[in-house]
């Protein structure tokens, strides 16, 4: 995802409004994501700058695990990319 949002903030916070995210007010932009209940995803965005490649965390809850095992976070993080991706 960075190669396609590290050098445009605008076109990160559209595909994840298309995909009915909230901007949040982390990094350079941010993005919450509602993929399932009770377990959003926040994706923060640092934008690429002379000294530092652009970078995208996947934040989630703490409590998590509680709700899902790995496997599926890991599909769930693969096709929220997917779905960012998509939706430029």
């Amino acid at each position: 995802m960075e190669g396609i949002f590290g050098e445009n903030i605008e076109a990160f916070l559209s595909a994840g409004k298309r995909l009915n995210g909230e901007v949040r007010k982390l990094g350079d932009a941010a993005i919450r994501l509602p993929v399932f209940p009770r377990v959003p995803v926040i994706l923060i965005l640092w934008e690429k700058d002379d000294e530092f490649p652009a970078e995208i965390t996947v934040n989630f809850d703490s409590t998590i695990s509680s709700h899902l095992p790995l496997d599926i976070i890991w599909a769930m993080v693969n096709v929220v990319s997917k779905w960012m991706t998509l939706s430029v």
